[in-house]
Order: structure tokens, then sequence, then C-alpha cells
């Protein structure tokens, strides 16, 4: 047998890490619930998204975008363009420009050298690293809520946003648990100064320096526990496992029957009707199986179906995932007590 020498080795190894490169990072779609398009045609999980792409959501419709280490998920009735994506081994630039609805933002702990902005007709937000959300509505009012660290806002003058980052210097820090509130005047009156400073003559340094930019302290209040009810899936978005997403890929090409179909993965439920997901939930407890059936809780409703995945009915009931059988009749913990349901059709007694 032939003897390989330790140099030889190290020196197969060494070349090996040379010319071996990072995975490489990039923004794709990682989870879609109804109908959900980029650029006008409809996306699938695991579609590249790049830099200029407009994604729109319809209602009961959201989209998660996976875009390095980050994660967004624009909800429904939105409308989301992919401003900037820059991502290597080394950094991730984001900038989203939010024109209608609402986007949920979990970006990555930024390095000096990175940055997570998101715009609207009104206002621009920057992150080091933090959670929060931005809507905006039809009146082109934003309200930016963080639910943890710091976010720096200011009002958006179109004029600057080549100056991003000088305009967010001046801007005003939004701390844990507040919301600020940014009107299309209070964007108007910013963006008139700045222009007759422009005309006047005036460096856009020094116009930057002494514009409005800030948010004013009474628009900048505190939320209460109530106020994070429609936030609180933030906490559990992030990117789905391979295998989650190959069991949707599966389950999405089945025939779904007039109630849809029912996929239970470890941790989660989803109903998919028509080759689309239109609900997603955490399971409050794991399945409870019958020889007729598999029965779900969610936080929100019971749903039961048949060995193959078909829905056999679908019960919307608030309630703490504690179910049992007892007799024919399925029991269900709610806050106000058990609640009785006929386990053939879901109904409650």
């Amino acid at each position: 047998m032939k003897r390989i020498s330790v140099i030889t080795l190290l020196s197969a190894f060494l070349v090996s890490c040379t010319f071996s490169k990072p995975a490489e990072k990039n923004a794709h779609i990682s989870f879609i619930i109804g109908d959900v398009t980029k650029n006008g045609s409809a996306v699938s999980i695991n579609d590249k998204v790049n830099t200029g792409d407009i994604i729109k959501t319809s209602g009961l419709s959201s989209c998660d975008i996976q875009i390095g280490d980050s994660m967004i998920r624009i909800k429904e009735n939105s409308n989301l363009t992919i401003t900037l994506s820059l991502i290597d081994s080394n950094s991730e630039q984001t900038d989203l420009s939010l024109d209608s609805g609402k986007v949920l933002c979990k970006p990555k702990k930024l390095l000096d050298n990175e940055s997570f902005t998101v715009r609207t007709p009104t206002a621009v937000a920057a992150v080091r690293g933090t959670q929060f959300s931005v809507t905006t509505d039809s009146l082109k009012t934003t309200r930016i809520k963080v639910f943890d660290g710091e976010v720096k806002v200011a009002r958006r003058v179109k004029t600057l946003d080549k100056n991003l980052e000088a305009v967010i210097k001046n801007g005003s820090s939004v701390p844990k648990e507040h919301t600020a509130v940014i009107s299309e005047e209070d964007a108007l009156k910013a963006a008139d100064m700045v222009d007759k400073a422009i005309a006047d003559g005036q460096s856009i340094e020094d116009t930057i320096s002494v514009a409005p930019l800030e948010v004013p302290k009474k628009q900048i209040n505190t939320f209460t526990p109530s106020d994070f009810i429609d936030e609180e899936e933030i906490i559990r978005i992030g990117p789905k496992d391979e295998d989650v997403i190959s069991k949707i890929a599966t389950a999405v090409k089945k025939p779904t029957g007039p109630k849809g179909r029912l996929l239970v993965t470890r941790y989660d439920a989803y109903i998919i009707v028509g080759g689309k997901i239109i609900w997603e939930s955490k399971l409050e407890s794991p399945p409870l199986k019958t020889e007729e059936m598999v029965l779900i809780a969610s936080s929100d409703r019971i749903v039961a179906a048949s060995s193959d995945g078909l829905i056999l009915w679908n019960t919307k009931l608030k309630n703490n995932g504690k179910v049992r059988i007892k007799g024919g009749t399925l029991y269900v913990g709610t806050a106000k007590g058990e609640k009785k349901l006929f386990i053939k059709n879901g109904r409650v007694y």
C-alpha cells in the first residue's frame, strides 16, 4: 500500500480550505399563506428575492422572507419593495420600502458595517438588531412599534434618500415597548423646509442638521401588553426546517377536498386549500388520535381530519390545548371551563 505523508495530507487540506467557498446566503421566500405575488407573478417557497422585486399580499395572506440571517413577515394587503439586498460572507445590507400595509421585522444582530432600514412614504427606520413592526395606512400615517431593543426613526424626505445614514442620525430613538407615529403632515413640513434650504444654497449636510427630522416626544408613547396581541407572532418568525418545507411541498400537491387538508408537523399545523396554505398555527398540545380521525388544538380553533389528512370539521374556539374524549363527546379546555363538542361534526353543545 502506498503511504501518504503527513505533509501531503496537510497540503491537500490547506488547498481545500483556500479554494472552498462559504455557503452562499441569499434572500428568498421562506413561507407563504394565501395569495402572494412577486413582480405580478405567484410565488413559491424557496423562490429567490432580489433588489428591485415588489412583493404584494392579498387579504388573509402573508409572506415570510429570509434575508441572509434576518427575517421579515409581510402581512395581508401589503405592497413592499426590496429596495436593496446585498448579502455576502461578511455583511448584510437591507433596505425595504413599504408603500402600504404592514411588515414585521426580525433582523439579526448587525455588525458595524451592516444595515437594516425600512422606509414608508412618510418615515424611515433603522436598527442594529431588534424586533419591530412598521405599518403605513391609506392616509400615509406610519406607526413603528418596538418590541425589543431600540429603533432609530426619522421623518422621510425623499430629497434626502441618498443621505439616509445622516438622516437617521438626526432622527429619534424609539425604545422598547414604545410606538412612534409620523403623519403625512409631519413629513411634508420637513420636506418643505429641506427644499427651501437647498434652493437657498444651503449644503445637504447643514440642511440635515437643522431640518425637523426627529419625531416629537408627544408622538412616541408606551404601549400595553394588549397592544402586542396582533404582533405576538413576531416571536415565532424564523426559517422553516427543510423537513417541514418538504412536507408542505408534498401536501400542497394533494387533493384537498371541500374543507381543505390538514398538515401537522412537530410543532405546527397548517390548513391547505386549492394548493395554498390558508392558515398556520402553533399546536397547543400533541394531536389526539382515534381510529377515525386526528384532532388538533391551536389557540383559536379545533380541527378534525381523517387519517389521510382531509378535514372533517373545523371549529373556531379559543382554548388552552387541553382536549379529551369521553363517551363520544370531545371536551375542550377554555378560559371559562370545559366546552363540549359533538365529535362527529365539531358543533358546540
